[in-house]
């Protein structure tokens, strides 16, 4: 069964969450040989592409069991102040599991580079 959990980033400013992804047991799952993918869309499930996170363009990485999403104030300044919808996908030897999803609220900033 899939999480759920909401998120809220702030334009212009970094964000980072850090999720420990355990098995039915309680057990922290091993990600070695794990990628995952995260798409944010605007105002629905199937809204426009706001941004898409990786493990390949480094916007997802694996430390110690942790699932580390993280995206710079450049890329959240490019977000439209506005709910979005994401889910969180592992993928591994062909299989993918839908491990979270929820609402990526972004708010307005206010100072602008």
């Amino acid at each position: 069964m899939t999480a759920k959990h909401n998120f809220t980033a702030q334009q212009n400013a970094t964000f980072g969450s850090d999720i420990i992804y355990k098995d039915a047991s309680d057990v922290v799952v091993d990600l070695t040989g794990y990628t995952a993918e995260m798409d944010i869309r605007y105002g629905s499930k199937k809204g426009k592409l706001a941004i898409q996170l990786d493990t390949e363009n480094g916007g997802i990485t694996f430390y110690n069991g942790e699932i580390q999403i993280r995206m710079t104030a450049e890329q959240t300044l490019s977000l439209k102040a506005q709910p979005c919808y994401y889910d969180l996908l592992l993928k591994k030897n062909g299989t993918v599991w839908r491990i979270l999803e929820g609402k990526f609220n972004v708010l307005e900033g206010v100072t602008k580079p």
